[in-house]
């Protein structure tokens, strides 16, 4: 979820869990992977968010499109109990 506008860009990382257990929650990717490949049906799980720091990091396996970074953060920052109403 983390590209070169964040603060600390290359030093940390903000990521989100990817499953291949799907919930009523998850946000299929199967069409939204623009870099990288995952080998079965995953699903990205918006309530596991992480912060890494590069030294975390071995390597990415997958990058999802924006449609899904999206609705990954509405429905997180949901889950963490903001409310746009």
């Amino acid at each position: 979820m983390s590209d070169e506008t964040h603060p600390f860009a290359e030093e940390q990382y903000i990521a989100i869990g990817i499953s291949t257990k799907q919930y009523d929650e998850s946000i299929p990717i199967a069409d939204e992977i623009v870099e990288g490949a995952l080998d079965r049906e995953s699903f990205v799980s918006p309530w596991a968010v992480v912060s890494l720091r590069e030294t975390n990091v071995e390597r990415a396996v997958a990058r999802v499109g924006v449609t899904v970074t999206e609705t990954a953060v509405r429905q997180m920052v949901g889950f963490a109990g903001y409310r746009t109403e």
